[in-house]
């Protein structure tokens, strides 16, 4: 009775434990190993491990495939894709099986999805890098503020002296535009790291559309691009019109930088049930892969004059909102989606 207590204890552990022989084919699947990589017992006993994890990882070749078969591994962090090829974080260790003679026949693994616990401690780690760069920003703004203000009242009152066909005003305009730039470049890093709480109230996300139609119209013009405007279903919303106005200012920028002149920009409000969603869609380059996985990282940027903290703004905001920002695959161009949650208002 101890050996089918025991047996039933693994089967039955939260944790994925499996067992797989020398030749990788899977021998054991317990239960556990069903919910994490979703693959049934039936499914994956019997079936290669090639065939279980869909792409394989950096660091997994040599944990499944060891050179030394009796060595044990006591915990391994890694990255694993299950089924449906979503990415779980794993703490990974593996034991090896040894038959009667003590050669060694196969390998157990104990598999513990450790995603959320990395996730929380990326996120504290950069809650404390953003207070860091939340004082170096407020030192910036109070020691760079005031001297970019003499430069810049003085520049104006330079370019008063001088003739409109003067070959100095040009250079008195340049100086006068990057004083601009790093000016904002000082106000986008205390945006980011001391963000101001959303001020909540019911609105239509329509209303939102229109505005940033407004402001961009001009631009999109300018360098021949379409805009096109569909809208199809319900689109109230609970949240700050001027934080989610700059959401949609931002990603629609984006798009247009990215297109450079020509093509078409499409922003789509539409929903379901569940949510509203705001999609911005160009028909510009789009991404590769590896920028793909970091575009919503602070500081990381593909422009040459960029920040890197217009889409970390932009997530941070909608998730204060309970929404989502995310990417949308599509064989050319770029779509961003933001889905915000339908909110009833709040009582009074």
């Amino acid at each position: 009775w101890r050996e089918r207590f025991l047996l039933s204890a693994i089967r039955n552990s939260h944790d994925a434990v499996f067992a797989l022989d020398r030749q990788n084919t899977v021998r054991f699947w317990n239960r556990g190993a069903e919910r994490l990589f979703g693959w049934n017992i039936t499914e994956a006993v019997g079936r290669g491990l090639e065939h279980i994890f869909v792409e394989d990882e950096s660091g997994t070749a040599e944990l499944f495939s060891p050179e030394d078969a009796r060595q044990e591994i006591p915990g391994q962090e890694i990255r694993l894709r299950t089924r449906n090829s979503g990415v779980v974080w794993a703490d990974v260790s593996r034991t090896p099986l040894l038959d009667g003679s003590g050669r060694p026949n196969g390998y157990s693994f104990v598999v513990r999805d450790i995603t959320e616990k990395r996730a929380a401690l990326e996120k504290m780690a950069f809650t404390e890098r953003m207070s860091a760069v939340g004082n170096m920003a407020a030192a910036l703004a109070h020691e760079i503020g005031t001297p970019l203000g003499v430069i810049s009242s003085s520049t104006e009152y330079l370019m008063l002296d001088l003739e409109k066909g003067d070959e100095r005003r040009e250079d008195l305009a340049t100086i006068l535009s990057e004083t601009e730039r790093i000016g904002g470049l000082v106000r986008n890093l205390l945006e980011f790291a001391r963000p101001e709480a959303p001020v909540f109230e019911l609105l239509q996300l329509g209303s939102v559309v229109e505005r940033v139609e407004r402001l961009v119209r001009h631009s999109a013009s300018k360098q021949s691009t379409k805009l096109v405007i569909k809208s199809s279903g319900s689109d109230l919303v609970y949240g700050d019109a001027n934080q989610l106005e700059q959401v949609l200012l931002n990603l629609t920028i984006n798009a247009l930088q990215a297109i450079g002149s020509g093509g078409m920009i499409t922003i789509v409000l539409g929903g379901d049930d569940d949510a509203v969603t705001l999609s911005v869609e160009d028909d510009g380059p789009g991404f590769t892969p590896e920028a793909k996985e970091s575009l919503f990282h602070p500081f990381f940027t593909t422009k040459a004059n960029g920040t890197g903290l217009g889409l970390a703004v932009a997530k941070r905001i909608v998730e204060e909102h309970g929404g989502s920002l995310s990417t949308v695959e599509r064989e050319t161009g770029a779509t961003f989606q933001v889905r915000l949650p339908v909110l009833e208002p709040k009582p009074d």
